[in-house]
């Protein structure tokens, strides 16, 4: 009888051994999971997707983002607009001064 107890106790430890292995190799390939589809496990949090309140305030705090970045880049571009505009002025001049100062040259001979 002792030698069936023993065996017994051995099942279940090897059973437990077996359920370990399986949960070391379960994380591994949960974290491999993560790392292929970029999931930041330090921020994930597992049902969010399904959590429509939360999912339509991420949505509208995205959309302040653009909107911030899209007024950002316009001021940009409306202040590179007006240092080109003043460039083509002072262009302007340079031709305006070569042009005449070569149609006199040209008139005085």
């Amino acid at each position: 009888r002792r030698r069936n107890n023993n065996s017994i106790h051995q099942n279940r430890n090897s059973h437990r051994t077996r359920t370990a292995a399986n949960d070391a190799l379960k994380r591994h390939d949960n974290k491999r999971m993560a790392n292929a589809f970029q999931i930041r496990t330090e921020s994930h949090v597992e049902g969010a997707a399904f959590d429509q309140e939360l999912q339509m305030q991420k949505k509208e705090e995205r959309k302040k983002v653009r909107e911030q970045q899209q007024q950002l880049v316009s001021k940009k571009e409306g202040k590179k607009e007006g240092t080109s505009k003043e460039l083509e002025r002072k262009k302007r001049k340079k031709r305006r001064y070569y042009s005449s100062s070569s149609s006199s040259d040209s008139s005085s001979s």
